[in-house]
């Protein structure tokens, strides 16, 4: 495997679609997004495997000298949980185009 350092998605991404790299790395949802905009014109172009790398949960960061530091994630974690029962996380993204 021979590695190429790039500066952004939207780099790999043009050198996937000139044949000059034959597989790059990125979030599915990150990759999506930018596939629906600035990379529309070469997004039929390219494909995602079937099968992911990895799969990471989504984080946030708090500063820990924040009082109210483990009370903003606990409430952060319990939003997503809601979002994703309810669907309303899925209709964002959808509603994005991702």
């Amino acid at each position: 495997l021979y590695k190429v350092g790039v500066g952004s998605f939207e780099s790999a991404a043009r050198m996937l679609q000139a044949k000059r790299v034959e597989l790059t790395l990125e979030d599915e949802i990150v990759a999506r997004y930018h596939l629906g905009r600035e990379l529309s014109g070469i997004r039929d172009e390219l494909e995602f495997v079937g099968q992911p790398l990895s799969e990471n949960g989504l984080h946030i960061l708090i500063r820990r000298s924040h009082p109210q530091h483990q009370a903003i994630a606990e409430a952060f974690n319990q939003a997503i949980v809601a979002m994703r029962a309810d669907g309303s996380y899925a209709a964002i993204l959808q509603r994005h185009g991702l």
